[in-house]
């Protein structure tokens, strides 16, 4: 099963993604997850962004 949260910034998106991983024995997939992985081997830019993308909408 996946959970999508969507939300505004700051609004608490992460607490409740990580309460909701300690009490279902899932794992958090968070957006930097995918944004700190890309930018260990590229500069930000048009490519970092289209594999960032990509990488997201491949993993769900």
């Amino acid at each position: 099963m996946n959970i999508v949260i969507i939300g505004a910034q700051a609004s608490g998106k992460m607490t409740i993604g990580q309460e909701i991983e300690k009490r279902r024995d899932m794992t958090l997939f968070h957006n930097h997850d995918s944004i700190d992985f890309v930018l260990r081997f590229m500069e930000w830019g048009d490519r970092a962004t289209d594999l960032i993308r990509k990488i997201r909408m491949d993993f769900f």
